[in-house]
């Protein structure tokens, strides 16, 4: 997949409605880190235990910070898997994120 991102960006291959997996993200690069924002996104709407495994700037964290979901920095490193189960994924939310951050049409 990191040959795909770099062809292609992970903007243009990013969907909000298949977002379940592990990420290596650098916030210095702004498609990186709008993908870092739709992932805190998510996780605060569909529940913040569905973003595990993280890392930030290399040291693993506990839990997602608000201070870190409010005002995501723009250089360092992002690590975490995004897990939600199919009875938690909120469609409604994820349609709205292509909307403001994608640009899909309404």
């Amino acid at each position: 997949m990191q040959k795909l991102y770099k062809q292609f960006g992970i903007l243009n291959l990013f969907c909000p409605f298949r977002p379940n997996g592990a990420y290596l993200l650098r916030l210095d690069i702004y498609e990186e880190r709008m993908v870092c924002r739709m992932l805190c996104d998510l996780a605060r709407t569909e529940g913040i235990a569905n973003m595990t495994e993280i890392k930030i700037d290399g040291k693993a964290v506990e839990k997602l910070a608000p201070d870190f979901i409010k005002k995501i920095p723009e250089k360092g490193s992002f690590e975490g898997t995004y897990f939600c189960p199919p009875d938690k994924e909120n469609s409604e939310f994820r349609e709205s994120l292509g909307r403001k951050y994608l640009d899909w049409a309404n």
